[in-house]
Parts: C-alpha cells; structure tokens; sequence
C-alpha cells in the first residue's frame, strides 16, 4: 500500500495540480529528446522497408509479368493448334453441306421444270417436299428443311409439327433467332452457313453447336438448307487433339490443361482424362472455385489471368499458381497454362531476412545513443533546474499577489528575461483589467440612460423569444408592467388573435437574423387595438445571434388621417364623374337637334329647292326648336 502511494504521489507530481514548471519542462523535454530519437530510428527503417517493398514489388512484378507473357504464348500457340485443326474439320463439313443443299436445290429445280405448265403451284409444291422427305446421310443424322422468307416451314421431318407454322420467333438453347439467321442470310447473300445450339434430338445432354446451309429457292422464294452437329463430325479430330496437346510440357512444371465450358475435365496436370469426370466445384485450399474462375475468364474474347493455388507435378506441395485461360467458342473448350509463384518467394524471403537483420542492428545502435545523451542531458538539466527554481518561486510569489489586489509586479526583482517578459504581459494585463471593468461601468450606465429615455416603446428579446428588459414608453403604449411580460412571449400579450400567423413568420424571420419592418395592429392591456409600425433588429455578434431589438411606434393617429383623406379623396371624384356624365349628356340633348335646324337652314337656300320640300323643311326647323325649348 505504501509502494501505491509513493507511485501515486510521484505521477501527481509530474501531472497533478501541484506539478511544477521545471519539473514538467525537463520532463517534456526528456520525452521529446526520447520521441526524436524514436522518430530518427523510425524514419530510418521506414525508409529501408519502403526501399525492400518497393524493390519486392518490382522484383514480383517483373518476374510475374515475364511468367505470364510466357504462359500466355504457350496457352496462344495451343490454340492455334487447336483452331488449325477444327478449322480443316469445319471446312469438310461445310463443303459437304453445301454440296448437299446443292443436291436438294437441283432437284427442286427439276421437278419444277417438269410440273410447271402441268400442275399447279400448291401441288408442285407438295412433289418437292416429298421428294426430299425420306432423304437421310451422314449416318442418317442429316435431312433436308425447308422454309419460306416470312418464317412459315414447309418440310421439317424430325418434327412435322413445325411444318405449315410461321416459326419466325423461334430461338436455339442459346436464345439466338436461327430462323431470323437464316432469312437475313438467304436474303442478304443469297446462300451460306449459319450457326445455332440444340440438344439432340431423343438426348437429354447439353445443347451442342449444330451448322446449317440454306440457299435460295427463287421459284417459291423459299430456301432449302441442311445441317448436322459439329461434334458428331469433329469427335475424332477433337481425341487427336488432346492427345497431342497432353504430351506438351515447358520448364519444370509445365503443361497444358483443357476443360469444356460446363467444368467437364479433358486434360488435367498435362494427363489426358479418360473417364467422364465434371470439376464445376472443385475448390482450391484458399476456397477459390477453379474452373469457375476458368470460365470467367474466357468472357474475355482475348483471355484472361487467374490466381489460385494448385499441387505441382514433381511433388505434393500446393503452391500459389498464375494461369492464363483463353475460350475455344466453337467447341466450348478452356485451354490454359499456368506457372507457379514459389520461385520469386524464396528470393524475396531471403530479401526480407537481410533487411530484418539490417533493422536489429539499427536498432542496438539507436538505442545505445539515446541512453548516452539522456545522461549527459541528466547531468546538465540538474545545473538549470536549481537555478530555474528560485526565480519561478520568486516571480510566483509577486504574481499572486499582484492578481489578488491588482497590484503591479515589481519587474526588477525578475531576474530571467522569459520571466520578465512574463510580468510585463502581466502588469498590461491588470492595467487593461482596471481599465475595462471602468469602460464597461460607463457603458452600461450609457446604455440604461438611453434605453429608458428612448421616446419609442422598446423591448430586448431573447434567443428564446422571452423578454429581457423593456422601457418606460413600453409599459406606456401597451399598459403591461415590466413584472408582467418579464421572461415571457410579448406577442402572446400584445398580438391580436388574427394577426398570430403574421407575428409567427416574422418571428421567423428575425430568428433567421433578417430586419423586420412592418406596419400592423397591436392589443393594449385594456383590450384597445392601437396601429403601430415595428423595427426588429437581430442583435450579432461573432458567436452568432444574441436576441432581437424591438421597437414600437403608436402611427394610430397617422393611419386615421389617411383614412379620411382616402373618403375624401374618394367623395370627389364621385362628383366629377356625376358632373361630367351631366354635361355629357346635355351636350348630347342640345346637339341634336341644332344639327337639324343647320343642315335643313341651309338646303332651304337652295334656289331650285321645290316648295313643298322647303314647307316640309320649315315643319322640321320649327319641330327641332320647339325640343330646344323643351330641354329641362
């Protein structure tokens, strides 16, 4: 227990309340000669690893990438082997199709040479699908079919139900629109080959590649085409192939391996698989699916890398492994080669344990030269300490003293520069204190004097809405007493019940620390609506919005003078307008007939004028001034 307290009462004196300045100063400054030499020892091996990884990583890069161009030609040159031969394979079989399809069309030809001024079209039509019917070859696998250029199928003999349907919409296993195919081919070259996924018919395996050739029957405008299975065709050329590609091997550990789009394996760790073996889910030890990540990669056109880890040939060992894996569409293969990674580990593991030793030996070093300067500055912090102690003992003493009774520190008796500096801050400091304190006596007297003489009613807002402070003129217009609304919402008190939704938004609106300046109705106490015109100041300053200066001006009198200049205003001009349909209308009365005395006055001038005429004349001269005369 006496241990517990010795430590306690050491650490308080290093950070408690009554540490001391010396002492925490030798203290930081043993920690930061400490920190420094670590951060010395520490950039010095940071920069010797930064050096390993970055030449580790060029070293794996270099040695990886070299690896991969070379197992990417490898995986290439297979290819190439393998597209030489099922081209040479597709191009008999297409020969023979086309060969075939030649045969169909010579025949429809004839018989529609034969019948053509003989029968009719639906019957000519009929002989042709029967002639070609029966016909079977390549070990009866392939037969004739026929279709029109809108997608309707004439002759289909595996499945009759097709036969007289529009089959334009049909798609292969693999989503394509073959019929589509076929049409835009016959249409667009007349003849050629095209391309779809079925599943054999009476099989239950996987849809496989079959190729077609159709041609232009310009009679019927049909086209007559045939196909058969590529794999049928290619199985014995494919058997060859893996043969050979198994017996490739290159360097060490070297070979080719091949597996179908599906994960069926055909060459594994370079043997030749005999037995139907599927590898779809077959794991590494790190959980990576194999051939699945095969089959990502042949997405690519051109090949793509993949990481994993695999048993080597010469030993039992699984190392990590880099292979590059390109797709053989046309026979659903992934041929690939891989190298492994182990090599470039053990050099870089030999790397790594040098640059450790290099590190030990820094580290011995540094450590001895951090424990040499921590004495000798030990040594040398004991010299400044005691002189350092009676100068701070001494400056403390006047400076407590001074901040209790603003008294000034006697800078002579400071014998330290640092420390007279320090009293001189502290002799401007208690001047400035006493002059502030001074200032803010006379601006608070400045700002009652003025805020209670003010001749508008005035009241202080807080942030909270609740009144502050108002002034005399205040409690005056409204008739509340400050005891009243102190601490409280002025417009639950002042803010008649329909102008509540207009107090709100400008409440709102000074909250948001715009000016608000409105002219509206208030309540008095003794229930009187008074009309007065408000001036809402936001109170700033650098720590944000403080409240609201409001003030209050009674323009009661004001509005009721425009009201009666407004009535008055509007009295006459009702008048003028009485007056000037008055004289509107009279003028109209008396124009009238003056218009008639004129205009007949002077046709009775007229020396060829008729006497009857100039009787009648008179009669409506005499008429119009009698209406004259009769104008009220």
């Amino acid at each position: 227990m006496k241990s517990k307290r010795t430590f306690v009462k050491s650490l308080s004196f290093f950070s408690g309340k009554n540490r001391k300045l010396v002492t925490v100063l030798l203290l930081e400054t043993y920690i930061v000669i400490v920190i420094l030499f670590f951060l010395l020892g520490y950039f010095s091996i940071f920069q010797k690893y930064q050096a390993f990884k970055r030449e580790s990583i060029e070293l794996r890069q270099n040695y990886i990438e070299t690896k991969k161009q070379f197992i990417k030609k490898e995986t290439l040159d297979a290819i190439d082997f393998i597209n030489y031969s099922r081209l040479q394979t597709e191009q008999s079989l297409k020969e023979l199709l086309k060969n075939r399809t030649n045969e169909a069309i010579s025949i429809a030809q004839n018989i529609y040479d034969e019948y053509k001024n003989k029968k009719g079209q639906n019957e000519i039509q009929k002989i042709i699908i029967d002639a070609l019917r029966p016909v079977r070859f390549n070990n009866g696998r392939s037969y004739y079919f026929i279709g029109s250029l809108n997608g309707t199928e004439y002759l289909f003999p595996i499945n009759k139900e097709y036969e007289g349907k529009n089959l334009i919409n049909l798609q292969d296993d693999m989503g394509n629109y073959v019929v589509r195919d076929e049409i835009s081919m016959v249409k667009t070259y007349g003849e050629g080959f095209c391309y779809g996924f079925w599943k054999k018919p009476g099989s239950e395996a996987n849809s496989q590649q079959k190729i077609s050739y159709v041609k232009h029957f310009l009679p019927f405008n049909w086209y007559i085409g045939t196909g058969e299975y590529i794999d049928d065709f290619t199985m014995g050329v494919q058997k060859n192939v893996l043969e050979r590609i198994s017996k490739i091997r290159f360097e060490k550990e070297g070979y080719i391996f091949i597996n179908t789009y599906n994960g069926d394996a055909l060459i594994t760790d370079g043997t030749l698989v005999q037995e139907n073996k599927n590898l779809w889910e077959l794991e590494d030890p790190n959980g990576v699916k194999v051939i699945q990540e095969e089959r990502n990669a042949v997405k690519n056109p051109d090949g793509d890398f993949i990481y994993y880890s695999w048993r080597k040939l010469t030993s039992s060992e699984i190392e990590n492994k880099i292979s590059f894996v390109k797709g053989i569409h046309e026979w659903q293969w992934m041929v690939g080669a891989g190298v492994y990674t182990d090599e470039i580990e053990t050099t870089l593991k030999q790397h790594r344990s040098s640059l450790y030793k290099n590190i030990r030996k820094d580290i011995i070093i540094i450590l001895s030269v951090l424990i040499v300067v921590l004495i000798a500055f030990s040594f040398f912090a004991l010299f400044i300490s005691k002189r350092a102690t009676g100068s701070i003992n001494s400056f403390l003493r006047f400076f407590e003293k001074a901040s209790r009774d603003f008294i000034l520190i006697d800078e002579n008796r400071v014998y330290f520069s640092e420390f007279k500096s320090l009293a001189i801050s502290a002799n401007s400091m208690i001047r400035e204190m006493k002059k502030t304190q001074l200032l803010k006596i006379e601006e608070e007297v400045y700002f009652e004097g003025l805020f209670e003489s003010a001749p508008e009613a005035i009241v202080l807002v807080g942030n909270n809405g609740h009144v502050m402070r108002v002034n005399k003129e205040f409690t005056k217009l409204f008739g509340f007493t400050k005891t009243e609304i102190y601490h409280k919402d002025v417009d639950d008190f002042i803010v008649p019940e329909e102008l509540k939704t207009e107090a709100r938004e400008n409440a709102l609106r000074s909250e948001r620390g715009s000016n608000v300046s409105i002219e509206t109705m208030r309540l008095c106490k003794d229930g009187r609506k008074i009309f007065v015109s408000i001036l809402a100041t936001p109170i700033l300053n650098k720590t944000g919005k403080l409240g609201t200066y409001i003030i209050y001006r009674d323009i009661t009198n004001q509005k009721l003078a425009e009201q009666n200049l407004n009535e008055a205003k509007s009295r006459a001009e009702e008048s003028d307008r009485l007056k000037t349909a008055f004289l509107t209308n009279m003028s109209h009365e008396i124009r009238t007939p003056m218009n008639a005395i004129i205009g007949f006055s002077t046709l009775i001038k007229n020396p060829n004028l008729k006497s009857d005429d100039k009787s009648e004349y008179i009669d409506i001269i005499e008429k119009s001034a009698y209406n004259l005369l009769t104008i009220p």
